[in-house]
């Protein structure tokens, strides 16, 4: 990972940085959320994009939309998301179940580098984009894309 953008809103505020200590070391992400109710009519939204080396969007890989509860009972029906989840919820505080409630979150010192990436994914610049999107009323509560290369060895 080498930089995130969030948008958030009032009701889920959150801010996020990937942190380098040394030139040896790997890339960590640091969030924190503070959701300002509970959340659990929600849908999350992820999406795989190659990008150039200039950083221009080229192509969508993978689009998958799942309501978040759905997800966290099964998170193996989106792969993307599950290596996503799985990383983050071993850095973190964030609830595996639904709801979760109102309450400030956080990951600390999670790292993508050797997660185990599916193998129609190719080597090259991407844009992870992770969304959660309010059902009723439909409404964005938080974007967020990540950006990185990937690297098959």
């Amino acid at each position: 990972m080498e930089r995130v953008e969030i948008f958030d809103t009032p009701t889920l505020r959150t801010n996020a940085n990937i942190t380098q200590h040394t030139a040896a070391s790997l890339p960590v992400i640091f969030m924190e959320m503070v959701a300002l109710q509970d959340i659990s009519q929600f849908k999350v939204n992820g999406v795989f994009t190659v990008r150039s080396r200039s950083g221009e969007l080229q192509t969508a890989l993978y689009n998958s939309t799942l309501g978040v509860c759905e997800f966290l009972d099964h998170p193996f029906r989106s792969r993307l998301l599950q290596i996503i989840q799985l990383e983050a919820i071993r850095h973190s505080n964030i609830p595996s179940k639904c709801p979760m409630r109102a309450g400030t979150y956080y990951i600390r010192n999670a790292s993508f580098a050797k997660a185990r990436i599916p193998s129609f994914l190719p080597a090259s610049y991407f844009r992870v984009d992770v969304n959660l999107i309010r059902t009723n009323p439909f409404q964005t509560v938080l974007t967020t894309r990540w950006y990185g290369k990937l690297i098959k060895k």
